[in-house]
């Protein structure tokens, strides 16, 4: 986003550089008290040549400059097109990083599954390890090995969900997305 509006302003700056090639008219106006008929603004009115001499001193020709927009106006132009590839790599790059979370998520999502089967069986076996602890069957180490051995699976699967879940929160963020920063949603009416 900040790469595209990089590239934006360079854009305006190539139209400020062409504008500030192009003339210039500067219209002026005087106003105040006259120094009565002798005054020569008054007395040149309607003197033409006058008229046209001032005109033309009021239009700048910034051409005259001895190059020097022109090649500001190249200089934006190549900025211009530095920020074109700026963008151009951004993208790419986040776009590389969206087609590497969703590669990752099918992993994930395959390892998260495979830890939900191990907590399952681990409950499982613990509850058997109880049962036969009840009975007199099951020795104390079998007992806790068995609690030990469902944490274990648990944390696994823990684990596995986290990095899934912060695999699609890259995700997100990779196509552009943002985080919602608090406060009361609008939409929602407030109970009393």
């Amino acid at each position: 986003l900040a790469s595209e509006r990089r590239m934006r302003a360079a854009g305006f700056r190539i139209h400020e550089a062409r504008a500030a090639m192009l003339p210039r008219l500067t219209l002026r106006a005087t106003a105040g008290a006259s120094d009565g008929p002798n005054d020569p603004s008054i007395n040149n009115i309607d003197d033409s040549a006058n008229m046209i001499t001032n005109l033309i001193a009021g239009i700048s020709m910034p051409i005259f400059n001895g190059g020097a927009l022109l090649s500001e106006s190249r200089a934006t132009v190549a900025d211009r097109r530095a920020a074109a590839a700026e963008y151009v790599r951004t993208s790419i790059g986040a776009w590389r990083e969206v087609e590497g979370t969703i590669s990752a998520d099918q992993s994930l999502e395959v390892r998260e599954a495979q830890f939900g089967i191990a907590a399952e069986e681990a409950r499982e076996a613990q509850e058997l390890a109880e049962r036969e602890y009840a009975r007199g069957v099951a020795t104390l180490f079998e007992l806790i090995d068995a609690y030990t051995r469902r944490i274990d699976a648990e944390r696994g699967f823990i684990s596995a969900r986290a990095a899934r879940v912060s695999n699609r929160i890259t995700y997100h963020v990779a196509l552009g997305g943002g985080a919602r920063t608090g406060g009361i949603d609008e939409d929602r009416e407030l109970a009393p």
